[in-house]
């Protein structure tokens, strides 16, 4: 009786593993169809990550490219969701594999999407296959390149290096700079450093520069953002639309350094967004932590 009794229970449990993976052939196959319905809240909600990265895995070879770009879309939304260091590892392996894709769009969302798990998801054959994409006609090479100074793999360095003498537009080659810096080179650092000094406080460089200059992690370009922190001069547009009136650059840069320094003094939610309802104290108190603060640790492990 107990006997048939366990049985019963592990053919009860495998057929609810197996539901959320048939679901998802289903839904891929809708999408082959054309269907644009939303995925099926089994497969989100699926305690088993594996069949379904199986499925996918099938899916991402797929001829229509709606299909692939949907497949690696759910692969990226279940290892960033996952505790498991293997699903973690897997659903890396497979994004990073999309990069290759014939598809622009397909392999700019899965080199951007890889910036959404930790260095210690990619292993060291990850790392060269990132490596093998730093080529001047890899769609999105900006992220390749900055994807690979985050994990700081040394044994690329050369091949960034080697980048900057090909003919690149000078977003590739800043994102190059970028990611050289944040692998410690110095040359580049100098090299950011110079250009910062001929720059305009502005919202085109808090908007556009100043997240990636956050990303270095690098304490001398972090001196030239702390600058921007201490400056009273309101150079920056409202985010309010019907407000022309202009404000302080150092709410919004405040807002990045938030997720990149340790023991920072601002409140943030899980995501590494500033939670606070007095932006005008905030800054105060971020100015105040800084003047005590010479020194700092940086979060190495988020993008």
């Amino acid at each position: 009786m107990k006997i048939a009794l366990m049985i019963l229970m592990l053919v009860v449990v495998g057929a609810v593993a197996a539901q959320p993976a048939s679901d998802l052939k289903e839904y891929l196959e809708a999408v082959r169809a054309g269907s644009y319905d939303p995925v099926p809240k089994s497969v989100l909600q699926a305690t088993e990550a594996m069949p379904l990265l199986s499925v996918l895995a099938t899916y991402e070879q797929d001829s229509i490219v709606r299909v692939r770009s949907r497949a690696y879309s759910i692969a990226r939304r279940i290892g960033t969701k996952s505790q498991e260091s293997e699903v973690r590892a897997l659903v890396v392996g497979q994004l990073t594999r999309g990069i290759g894709d014939t598809d622009g769009g397909i392999s700019g969302a899965c080199s951007g999407g890889l910036t959404g798990f930790t260095p210690g998801d990619f292993d060291v054959t990850v790392k060269e296959q990132l490596k093998a994409f730093l080529l001047p006609a890899t769609p999105h090479l900006d992220q390749v390149a900055m994807l690979v100074g985050y994990l700081v793999y040394d044994p690329a360095t050369a091949t960034l290096r080697g980048l900057l003498q090909e003919r690149l537009s000078s977003t590739n080659k800043w994102s190059v700079r970028l990611a050289l810096a944040r692998m410690g080179d110095q040359e580049s650092v100098d090299f950011i450093l110079e250009k910062l000094r001929a720059a305009n406080v502005s919202d085109n460089l808090v908007y556009d520069v100043v997240p990636g200059l956050v990303y270095t992690r690098d304490p001398a370009i972090f001196v030239f953002l702390e600058q921007i922190i201490q400056q009273d001069e309101p150079l920056c547009l409202s985010a309010d639309p019907d407000s022309s009136q202009k404000i302080l650059c150092g709410y919004r840069v405040m807002e990045y350094l938030a997720y990149a320094i340790e023991d920072f003094p601002i409140p943030t939610d899980e995501d590494g967004e500033v939670e606070l309802d007095d932006y005008e104290a905030g800054l105060q108190t971020v100015r105040v932590w800084f003047d005590s603060h010479e020194t700092y640790g940086f979060k190495m492990d988020v993008y």
